[in-house]
């Protein structure tokens, strides 16, 4: 079973890259795209019917999870309904394949990825400067003059700051981050106090050392937070101490965002925060539809909502409007029915009508699986959706394309990483030699844990091959500034001691870089100071130990316990003992945030190995994860990557850390979730179909030019 389920990984992975890719690259930079609309618009109002010219009248259907019914882009968090934004909706910014923001959306950027070129279009541009001696980053932000709403309604900088207003209210409580941002004033005004922002660090420690009662409630329900803790630890105490105050100073406006005329605006940050570019990925909604417009009047402080409660935006839950691709029509059982917008800013797209369907309602107490969806795909009652394959799936749609792959004239595939990313963590404090946790000798002994870890890992992947992206870095393989993109063929952790050689490669057997890892392993503890006789540790050196505890959440049919104890075996051949303890997700979290909240922590943390998983963007937070090692090195390339405005000295630095994050052996990257993307080839043109699709430019970044095999 394994041998076939290889030869159908194989085969789906050359599916991926025979639709992720297209022929030779380009050049120069794609037409751009303008509104080709039939539908006639007076006075803000469309009569259009989604018929543009020479569309497909063949629908759509995309399968999707459980949809919530929440499609109002101030409430959707479930998935499906998400889709429903994507469909609906035009952010204000989004990002290339790589993840890396389109800075120049009005004319377009080129860019390259995999070695071919993309033209990539927004609404928006974004130019930024930075003003060290003053601390403060200023951003100027200039749409399109020629946009429109779906409904024909003309998009203005008023539609983007109403929006920015109400992501950034109190209320707010979704998916948009950008009510935590450092935007100068913002904080201020959620507290209504012009004092917010002017304590100073020492008052902000002092107050946070009391525990004040409000305080104590806001870090109990936050004690498990898996990244940001401090930074929003300090923020929500900065916010208290504003409003508990008896002296305050109103604030009617948020200082840093500035109108300055119908298309343009700058938004004010305090220093420099290089993951803010990431909160500025808003949908833009019309003020006239979930605003009110007799409330809004920039010069006079007024909004298009009432300050604090967001009732009436969220009042218009199931009818969408926005200036995304497609319209929102009705939902009726279990089904999402959408329209082409003849005016959406990148052309109207080829295929005329969409359904969004709930396969929960088409399956009702039955698993989804690959197999299944196959079939309905095959019976032609679903197109195209998405979610991770088992390799008896891969067998099923192999079978269904009558071919034994994973494309075929029934089905196509196109595998990408997702977010989630799984590592092995280290403690150096924990594991280490004389309590010495970065000497030599600690060094060795981690790599020596480390480098069988890697190895295992195949056989994960040999199970759940089509579930998984193989990683050898921390952070997103797809990511512009991943170590992985110029150094594919570099495997973590299998260099010999000399660290003149690979052991092992890529494609050499899974036992056979076991056996090669447990042979290595010995060197590299004998490196350590580990008496090695006849293959095996036979004692430890003085302030070392030979039996190791490791935690992970979930039972025993987790592929993260599958790992700890491939691991454990190969470990225990050679001499060294790991014991295995199951956790809960909760528990676990809550051990490794208080580790990473400095080394006093982790060096009382009881946690020594541990396997888990969190989501990963595309720009890390690495000082968040790392800064409780304490390294100065590690820090300086941080804290330059973080404050460099400029992109290519922020991917040096970057390198630079990844660098001495991976000397120090502290975390193994495992792998990242993979979400497999079924088509079918029968009713959907391939040639069509979205190329080179990551975990940051999904398929429905371009369904505009998606089109529909004609009907026999």
């Amino acid at each position: 079973m394994i041998n076939i389920g290889k030869k159908c990984l194989a085969a789906l992975l050359a599916a991926s890259m025979v639709f992720g890719v297209t022929g030779c690259g380009k050049q120069k930079k794609a037409k751009k795209p303008y509104v080709q609309s039939t539908a006639e618009v007076k006075n803000g109002t469309a009569k259009a019917e989604g018929k543009g010219k020479q569309q497909s009248e063949v629908p759509l259907i995309i399968g999707c999870g459980r949809l919530d019914k929440n499609f109002n882009p101030f409430l959707a968090q479930a998935a499906s309904d998400e889709q429903v934004m994507n469909l609906t909706q035009t952010k204000l910014f989004d990002t290339d394949r790589a993840g890396r923001l389109v800075e120049k959306g009005i004319d377009g950027e080129l860019r390259e990825y995999n070695d071919e070129n993309y033209t990539y279009y927004g609404i928006a541009d974004i130019k930024k400067a930075r003003r060290t001696k003053a601390n403060y980053t200023v951003y100027r932000i200039t749409i399109r003059d020629d946009l429109l709403f779906s409904d024909g309604q003309p998009i203005t900088i008023d539609d983007v700051i109403f929006s920015l207003y109400a992501f950034c209210d109190n209320d707010y409580d979704g998916n948009v981050q950008l009510k935590s941002s450092n935007i100068r004033g913002l904080l201020n005004y959620q507290a209504n106090n012009a004092r917010a922002e002017s304590y100073t660090d020492k008052q902000v420690k002092k107050y946070i050392r009391k525990k004040p009662a409000a305080l104590q409630k806001w870090m109990q329900k936050h004690s498990s937070d898996e990244s940001g803790y401090e930074s929003a630890l300090e923020r929500q105490a900065r916010y208290l101490m504003a409003k508990q105050a008896k002296k305050k100073t109103r604030v009617n406006s948020i200082e840093g965002i500035k109108r300055l005329n119908d298309y343009e605006l700058r938004i004010y940050t305090t220093g420099y925060d290089s993951r803010f570019e990431e909160k500025l990925q808003i949908p833009i909604c019309p003020l006239h539809y979930y605003g009110d417009t007799t409330k809004y009047s920039y010069n006079a402080n007024k909004f298009g909502f009432k300050r604090g409660d967001l009732s009436a935006i969220r009042a218009n839950k199931s009818s969408p409007v926005g200036a995304g691709a497609y319209r929102f029509v009705k939902y009726d059982s279990g089904i999402a029915y959408f329209m082409a917008n003849e005016l959406y800013y990148q052309g109207c797209p080829k295929i005329t009508y969409v359904q969004l369907k709930d396969l929960t309602k088409l399956f009702k107490d039955e698993d989804l699986t690959g197999a299944k969806l196959a079939e309905e795909m095959k019976g032609q009652t679903v197109d195209v959706a998405s979610l991770a394959l088992t390799q008896s799936d891969l067998e099923a749609i192999g079978e269904i394309n009558g071919n034994g792959k994973m494309s075929g004239n029934e089905i196509n595939t196109c595998q990408s990483a997702n977010a989630s990313y799984a590592y092995w963590g280290l403690n150096p404090y924990r594991v280490c030699i004389n309590n010495e946790p970065f000497s030599e000798q600690s060094a060795a002994l981690r790599h020596a844990i480390a480098m069988v870890v890697s190895a295992c890992r195949g056989v994960q992947m040999e199970t759940e091959g089509a579930k998984l992206t193989s990683v050898n870095a921390q952070a997103a393989k797809d990511s512009w500034l991943s170590p992985e993109q110029p150094n594919e063929d570099k495997l973590c952790y299998a260099e010999t001691p000399d660290g003149k050689e690979q052991i092992y490669k890529t494609d050499d057997a899974v036992d056979q870089k076991r056996e090669e890892a447990q042979q290595t392993a010995l060197k590299w503890l004998e490196k350590a100071g580990y008496t090695v006789e006849d293959g095996k540790v036979t004692a430890a050196p003085a302030g070392a130990k030979t039996l190791f505890s490791m935690e992970l959440a979930g039972g025993t049919d987790t592929v993260g316990y599958q790992l700890a104890t491939a691991v454990a075996s190969d470990l225990q051949g050679i001499g060294i003992t790991i014991q295995i303890h199951t956790t809960t997700v909760d528990k676990l979290n809550k051990k490794v945030a208080n580790l990473r909240r400095g080394n006093v922590f982790a060096k009382k943390s009881s946690i020594a190995l541990w396997y888990a998983e969190e989501e990963m963007s595309s720009n890390p937070d690495l000082a968040e994860r790392f800064a409780f090692l304490e390294n100065a090195e590690l820090m300086k390339a941080i804290n330059k990557s973080d404050q460099t405005i400029n992109k290519e000295k922020q991917k040096k630095w970057t390198q630079k850390a990844f660098d001495e994050i991976y000397a120090m052996i502290v975390e193994v990257p495992v792998h990242q979730k993979s979400t497999t993307m079924l088509y079918s080839s029968s009713r959907i043109r391939s040639k069509s179909m979205t190329k080179n699709t990551t975990m940051f430019y999904s398929w429905m970044r371009e369904i505009q030019n998606i089109d529909m095999k004609a009907e026999n």
